[in-house]
């Protein structure tokens, strides 16, 4: 348990504790697998899960699990590619909703990830290639299988893709599989038909593969929120090193959604409003990117600079801006898919 990463715990506490309303909370205070085995009712009570059921389920499973490991039991499986079925006031200020350039994201779409090379021969593995199930050594995203007779990988497999960062549910997302020669790093051919993705989760999701040769494209959507483990296998075997992790989330539900805001701000000086993105049942909705749309109707067009809001890929979105003119006061209207959300609208005093 101690070895398990805050991504992991939060996974665990969705997938395994089926308590995934305390996600945001074990997010804000960084409880890794070791800070888990540490947890008392005590500590839970002051994180402000006030719910003793909750409590001692939380902590019983944390003590109940000796060690992590990736699904054993894929809830979907999809082999071989296959070919898809074809109001205002003046004066006002708005900023639209849009992700920090300066945010973290776990799995980012626009980053390319070297994940697993594959080699197609078979027979006992070559001196000095790992195990079979052993992890690999130096890049953790690359898993190289080698050819018996030469050592070599014969492939190299790249993921790239929104859909390597999750969503919400219903929603469909794709990503790519690229197979490269591991020596000149150019396109490789592969058999398609020995190529399967198992996606495991909450729920079954619904998936198909299309392409051939060296490029491959992955669609598949979920019915239920929550954490799902990707993973990609070639002649039933896994090529990567471990799961690609991934949430769902359901759609924000604007009446749902919580506002914090300052009753007062001094003259010239930057304020920011939180947003909390919530779902239905009140849930946190993870994967940011939520339309927010914002007005602020002030004394003049002059009398507020630096309007922006921004997101760092989970369910809290910072609202700033600066107000220049005191003893007025400033109105502000949020609103998410032409409905306001929380308390909206509200006012702030400039003093």
């Amino acid at each position: 348990m101690s070895h398990l990463s805050e991504d992991d715990v939060l996974v665990w506490l969705s997938n395994s504790v089926q308590l995934p309303q305390y996600i945001s909370v074990f997010k804000e205070n960084n409880i890794d697998g070791q800070v888990l085995t540490e947890l008392s009712d005590e500590d839970l009570k002051g994180m402000g899960i006030s719910s003793l059921g909750h409590r001692k389920k939380i902590i019983t499973m944390a003590k109940s699990i000796g060690s992590h490991s990736g699904p054993s039991h894929p809830a979907s499986s999809h082999s071989g590619p296959s070919h898809p079925a074809s109001s205002h006031s003046e004066p006002s200020h708005s900023a639209p909703s849009h992700p920090s350039n300066t945010g973290h994201n776990t799995n980012p779409a626009n980053q390319q990830r070297n994940v697993a090379q594959h080699g197609l021969a078979k027979g006992p593995p070559a001196k000095g290639a790992p195990a079979k199930g052993a992890p690999a050594k130096g890049n953790p995203k690359s898993a190289p299988h080698h050819d018996a007779s030469q050592g070599t990988p014969l492939f190299r497999l790249t993921l790239d893709g929104k859909g390597l960062q999750g969503g919400q549910i219903d929603e469909e997302v794709t990503f790519q599989i690229k197979a490269l020669d591991p020596k000149e790093n150019k396109p490789k051919d592969i058999d398609g038909k020995k190529l399967s993705i198992n996606v495991d989760g909450p729920s079954v999701p619904k998936s198909s593969m299309s392409g051939s040769g060296s490029t491959y494209s992955v669609t598949y959507s979920v019915k239920q929120g929550g954490g799902y483990f990707i993973d990609i296998l070639y002649e039933g075997k896994s090529v990567l090193p471990q799961p690609v992790k991934v949430h769902f989330s359901a759609p924000s539900d604007p009446h749902r959604c919580v506002i914090s805001a300052p009753a007062a701000a001094k003259a010239n000086e930057k304020i920011f409003i939180k947003i909390f993105a919530k779902d239905t049942n009140g849930d946190p909705v993870h994967g940011g990117g939520e339309p927010f749309k914002i007005n602020v109707n002030g004394p003049d067009p002059k009398s507020l600079s630096e309007l922006a809001i921004d997101n760092d890929g989970d369910d809290v979105y910072t609202l700033s801006c600066i107000l220049h003119v005191p003893k007025s006061t400033y109105t502000f209207s949020i609103s998410l898919h032409g409905q306001q959300i929380g308390n909206s609208p509200f006012s702030i005093n400039c003093f």
